[in-house]
């Protein structure tokens, strides 16, 4: 099964009677870039103490990823894309899900928007 996501930041809007008080954009304050890094070295950090955790299994070159099998796809995104990593997680002890993310910066150092690639199986203890 493979997963593809695009998430653009949630802008929310303040009104005070007919008038328009402020835009705020949650995630460009926490900014994307601090936001996506802690949330892969926890992740890394909760894998790395799991001895036996699957090596990742697809190829990516530029903005390419390959997947030969399980599906078989090759996935292509925009130039504007960069790949920054990718992991491999246990769901819960009944699944092994393989993640690749691949960003599109914006300014100030922040992440525009990305697309979260998740590739999963069924671990054979799951009956």
């Amino acid at each position: 099964m493979a997963y593809c996501h695009l998430t653009r930041p949630s802008k929310h809007r303040f009104w005070a009677g007919k008038r328009e008080l402020r835009e705020v954009n949650y995630l460009s304050k926490i900014g994307w870039t601090v936001l996506s890094l802690l949330l892969c070295a926890v992740t890394l950090a909760q894998n790395s103490a799991i001895p036996g955790t699957p090596a990742v299994q697809r190829r990516v070159q530029d903005q390419t990823i390959v997947s030969e099998e399980l599906p078989a796809a090759v996935l292509t995104f925009d130039k504007a894309f960069r790949y920054v990593g990718g992991q491999v997680v246990n769901l819960y002890g009944n699944a092994d899900a393989e993640q690749h993310l691949f960003v599109k910066s914006g300014g100030g150092g922040s992440a525009e928007s990305f697309y979260w690639v998740q590739f999963e199986h069924f671990l054979p203890s799951n009956t």
